[in-house]
């Protein structure tokens, strides 16, 4: 289940001011209070500003992820840095994980222990190896985050222990964005704690530590081998 896009369909995944005055002799009068007071920023502005925080956060956290045609379920753990991401997809019987640093990107299973190196520096990822989990914590909130116009905001709303959610759509004025409808939820440190999809699948945060991973998490647990022609 969401291990690659050719084995599975995609799935699819926050002043008080006091004083007192001294009594006088001469009368006073009270300022009017102020008919005026902060609008909040329109809904696009709100997700973009946390979208934009989730670009620059470093963290790990571990999401519940569930698929609804074919009912199916897998852990999603997560480690992220600025330059940094590992996705494991965690299956009963088997772990598909996805690393990319700004070096290279290495692909790995388990139980077999067996890494491929399937990118190096900035070049694409094969669509065919690239994790759901991945994409959404890189190029999806990137987009959310610097390309306005490749979506939309349809609702907007404040959901206990998921932050703030947003209904989003792909925009008409944008053929590939890379948007998947879906709500968005997102915590004030700009870490994505929910996703849910119009068909039911769903991803949910479980847990999370916002610190920077130790370096060995982007280290392949085998020596990873060019991809075989």
């Amino acid at each position: 289940m969401l291990a690659t896009a050719a084995t599975l369909t995609a799935l699819v995944s926050v002043a008080a001011c006091s004083g007192s005055s001294a009594p006088t002799t001469t009368p006073t009068t009270a300022p009017a209070p102020s008919s005026t007071s902060a609008s909040p920023a329109p809904p696009e502005q709100q997700l973009q500003q946390l979208a934009a925080l989730g670009t620059k956060a470093a963290f790990q956290a571990t999401y519940s992820v569930r698929q609804s045609h074919p009912s199916s379920r897998a852990t999603w753990q997560v480690w992220r840095t600025s330059t940094s991401l590992r996705v494991d997809v965690v299956l009963k019987h088997a772990t598909a994980t996805l690393i990319v640093t700004p070096h290279a990107a290495y692909s790995c299973h388990r139980p077999h222990k067996t890494c491929f190196t399937v990118a190096k520096g900035k070049q694409p990822i094969p669509v065919q190896l690239r994790l759901l989990a991945e994409e959404l914590f890189s190029s999806n909130v990137t987009t959310l985050a610097s390309r306005p116009a490749a979506f939309s905001v349809t609702s907007t709303s404040v959901v206990p222990d998921f932050g703030h959610c947003f209904g989003v759509a792909p925009s008409s004025r944008s053929r590939s964005s890379g948007i998947d409808k879906a709500e968005y939820c997102f915590n004030d440190n700009g870490l994505l704690t929910r996703v849910r999809y119009p068909n039911g699948n769903l991803v949910q945060l479980q847990r999370s530590t916002m610190h920077a991973p130790k370096r060995s998490v982007f280290v392949p647990y085998s020596s990873p081998t060019p991809l075989p022609k």
